[in-house]
């Protein structure tokens, strides 16, 4: 069993801006102690004879209180100055609490860079692993290291508010980085469904001449040279944020797992439906080539007949 005396005082720390401070500062501590003690000096005055108080004869005297004490009697003076000088120096400890939270103030505007950070599309999957593992760490280091309370002469120091203050920013701040993730692959996800959207509307046109068959010919040789590879190496990199996610132990929703789900089967139908429409193409071929050489026969029977 804990053996020690309760403390007198009990102070809380809590932040301000982006400053830890005690809820009360030592000033305030101080004078409120004196003006108790004050105030109890005052309660000395008009207090009865005890002969009064047990009804005695000598209850007569015409003293029917003690001697009156005052602030500016030497003895309540000297006493008011040992308790301010015990007060402060008590309340200069509890001020060497503080320190404990230094390498965690930081803490306190760490949102402000987190919504920096995020901004910053240079990031590699890297430097976010590299912060998720940073917060965690600290988050970490404030359930190790920081006590729930601090026991003193004087005061005890309750940190608890202001520790569970600073593992919600850790937590804020670790939501604000992952959620960041999510909206850039849920927006990514939509314009690489978009892209391939949009190739297979344009090669799905009909041609109507020579012209219009070599267009969509040499659209549909661009699109296998290069931008098919460029698709699939963006939806490769979206796996490996997704990947990330997993990693960090966010938990993703159903419209997380369906925009990935959608570009996947753009992924896997996409080699399937060029083939598809190259076939068309040179069946188009085929038949403006054959219609071009019925044409010309005619026109050569034309001249022949003329």
């Amino acid at each position: 069993t804990d053996e020690r005396q309760s403390a007198f005082l009990t102070i809380k720390l809590v932040d301000r801006g982006d400053e830890i401070r005690l809820r009360h500062t030592p000033d305030k501590v101080a004078e409120k102690i004196l003006q108790i003690f004050r105030e109890l000096v005052g309660c000395l005055n008009d207090m009865p004879v005890p002969e009064l108080q047990l009804q005695r004869p000598t209850a007569t005297s015409k003293d029917k209180c003690l001697w009156a004490t005052t602030e500016k009697e030497q003895y309540v003076q000297q006493a008011e100055k040992v308790i301010e000088t015990t007060v402060n120096f008590n309340m200069a400890n509890v001020m060497e609490s503080l320190r404990l939270y230094d390498e965690f103030v930081h803490l306190l505007t760490e949102e402000e860079r987190i919504k920096e950070f995020v901004k910053d599309q240079s990031k590699s999957i890297e430097d976010y692993v590299a912060k998720f593992k940073s917060l965690k760490e600290t988050d970490q280091k404030i359930r190790d290291k920081l006590p729930i309370e601090i026991r003193m002469q004087l005061a005890s120091v309750d940190c608890k508010e202001l520790n569970d203050t600073l593992s919600q920013r850790v937590a804020d701040c670790t939501k604000i980085l992952l959620d960041s993730v999510v909206s850039m692959n849920l927006e990514r996800n939509e314009k690489l469904c978009k892209s391939f959207d949009n190739i297979v509307q344009t090669l799905q046109k009909k041609p109507t001449g020579a012209g219009e068959l070599v267009d969509l010919e040499q659209t549909l040789e661009q699109f296998r040279g290069s931008t098919l590879k460029e698709l699939l190496d963006e939806f490769a990199d979206i796996r490996a944020w997704q990947q990330m996610l997993f990693d960090c132990e966010y938990e993703l929703k159903k419209e997380d797992f369906q925009a990935i789900a959608n570009s996947a089967t753009w992924v896997h139908q996409i080699d399937g439906r060029m083939n598809a429409r190259e076939n068309d193409l040179r069946g188009e071929r085929d038949h403006i080539e054959s219609r071009f050489k019925t044409e010309r026969s005619k026109f050569e029977q034309d001249l022949e007949d003329y």
